[in-house]
């Protein structure tokens, strides 16, 4: 008997393993896996946050009119015809923020999942 994992699909994950050395094993690289597409995550969900950013802004100065400005707000006359871009726009960058707040929540609730997947394939382990 080895402390290799048995099952294990392309990635070399694994979703089962034999003895308790090889269930530490597949969960130190199961997290490890997850913890190295963090910052890859992370920078995708900012360039689409500035790349919406960015364009909703250009439709703000360039399609829209500026009524109001204050140290916080501005306020902007959109002509009937571009009321459905600006929608648009507007959505795209709501979805992109939402996007960014989410993924650290996202990660750790994987954590979590991740560790109640090993405490939940260890304690047979422990009982064999």
């Amino acid at each position: 008997m080895t402390d290799e994992p048995k099952n294990t699909d392309a990635s070399g994950i694994g979703s089962q393993a034999e003895t308790i050395g090889s269930e530490i094993e597949l969960f130190t690289r199961q997290i490890d896996r997850l913890a190295d597409t963090l910052p890859a995550s992370i920078l995708v969900v900012q360039s689409v946050n500035q790349l919406a950013s960015q364009e909703f802004g250009r439709f703000l100065k360039e399609e829209c009119t500026l009524i109001k400005e204050s140290s916080t707000t501005r306020s902007y006359n959109i002509d009937g015809d571009k009321h459905f871009k600006f929608r648009r726009l507007d959505g795209r960058f709501q979805k992109a923020r939402m996007g960014q707040e989410l993924l650290p929540r996202t990660f750790l609730v994987s954590l979590v999942s991740q560790f109640d997947a090993f405490l939940g394939r260890l304690i047979p382990q422990l009982f064999k």
